[in-house]
């Protein structure tokens, strides 16, 4: 019996732990959106390449290329430069052009 409580207590401190964490990320920022049209994505390679230079601002960034649209979507907790992620994705030859969030209605549910 002894056993299972200690079981248990370690189980309940390990999630407490756990939720100690993700409280202090999600309170450390929320979540931002930024939306680009891109330009000169034109091979997966090239999309790999922008996605991990992209990531090197914030490795939790979730990137989205809408292909057909050619529409790019990063949802961050980190505030970004404009200059700086276009400058970045110019790297490796995508021309990137911010598109304001609050001139769209709603983002299209393929860039969700």
């Amino acid at each position: 019996m002894a056993n299972h409580i200690f079981r248990f207590t370690t189980l309940l401190a390990g999630v407490l732990i756990a939720a100690s964490f993700t409280s202090a990320k999600a309170q450390s920022g929320d979540e931002r959106y930024y939306l680009y049209q891109a330009s000169g994505i034109t091979t997966p390679q090239r999309e790999k390449q922008l996605t991990e230079l992209l990531r090197g601002f914030d490795g939790d960034m979730v990137v989205s290329l809408d292909v057909p649209t050619q529409r790019l979507k990063l949802v961050t907790t980190s505030q970004l430069s404009e200059t700086e992620v276009i400058a970045v994705a110019g790297q490796v030859g995508v021309a990137l052009v911010r598109i304001p969030m609050h001139t769209i209605g709603t983002v299209a549910p393929s860039m969700k």
